[in-house]
């Protein structure tokens, strides 16, 4: 069905005063010379949780691997029975095929890449802890020196949960869209 031209001009309406907000968002939470916390000194991080160093020297392997946490396989299927979605109301919602995230549930060591993560937190309607959960068990993090990461941060603070209107911003401001890649 085709969109008349007064709902086409309230659509551009909303999504140029999203555009305002963000901005506004951007200016008080993006910092491009942000130092991602990655590159902070390890001792430093240690010494300020009053943390002993010498306290892992005698730590094998084995026991250090007996501590990890749920797969992102696991955290993305354990999501989706929390919110009561479905498989496929998923994966077509963050625009994945369905052999991808068949790959994706068959390999409990599935890798995804950051965007892919992104697009299934915003089908699931995950909140910003969730998000970064997720995030967090593929390896992955929002950064404050990363404007697609603010933007997204934005409409998951927001409650906006559309990936097409969130990939329409980030096409506005030069970034590249969430989704597999």
């Amino acid at each position: 069905m085709a969109l008349s031209t007064t709902e086409k001009e309230n659509a551009l309406n909303t999504l140029n005063k999203r555009i305002q907000a963000i901005d506004a968002f951007l200016n008080m939470h993006y910092d491009p010379d942000a130092t991602p916390s990655r590159y902070k000194s390890i001792d430093h991080t240690m010494a300020s949780y009053n943390i002993d160093p010498s306290a892992f020297e005698d730590r094998s392997l084995d026991d250090v691997l007996d501590e990890l946490d749920e797969t992102f396989t696991e955290t993305l299927f354990r999501f989706i029975r929390v919110k009561k979605k479905t498989e496929p109301e998923v994966y077509k919602t963050a625009n994945i095929t369905r052999q991808h995230f068949s790959k994706i549930r068959n390999d409990s060591h599935y890798h995804p890449k950051k965007p892919t993560v992104l697009a299934l937190a915003i089908a699931l309607n995950l909140n910003l802890d969730e998000t970064k959960d997720l995030l967090k068990t593929a390896g992955y993090a929002l950064s404050p020196s990363s404007k697609s990461d603010m933007i997204i941060r934005y409409h998951i603070e927001n409650n906006i949960h559309n990936l097409i209107e969130i990939n329409y911003v980030l096409y506005h401001y030069n970034e590249k869209p969430l989704g597999p890649s």
